[in-house]
């Protein structure tokens, strides 16, 4: 990559891709350590999820990861449209989310 600090702040897609990438293996930490597994979705109709979080019970949770603010309402949209093809949807709560629409919740990073 031949990236340094300074260069990849000011590439705000690159560190968006490196973000969402520690963010899944975190993730992936988490839901092993809770004997579940972590997933990417995509479909036919390129509707997309960064990560699904599925757990043995059969509980999961759809996650979109976002760095910027410019982001968040495409990501909402998409988990809103992902919601609608699966019968069983589940809302985890987490401490003081910030509502977007739909029941979704965005989660700020200091969390």
């Amino acid at each position: 990559m031949r990236a340094n600090p300074d260069s990849i702040l000011h590439d705000f897609e690159t560190f968006g891709f490196l973000f969402e990438a520690l963010c899944t293996r975190d993730m992936r930490i988490y839901a092993q350590a809770n004997d579940g597994d972590l997933f990417h979705y995509r479909d036919k109709t390129e509707l997309e999820a960064d990560m699904i979080v599925k757990l043995r019970n059969g509980k999961w949770a759809a996650i979109e990861v976002k760095l910027g603010s410019k982001q968040i309402e495409n990501a909402a949209a998409n988990l809103l449209r992902l919601q609608k093809i699966c019968p069983d949807w589940y809302l985890y709560r987490i401490k003081n989310p910030c509502s977007i629409s739909g029941g979704i919740r965005q989660i700020p990073p200091t969390d």
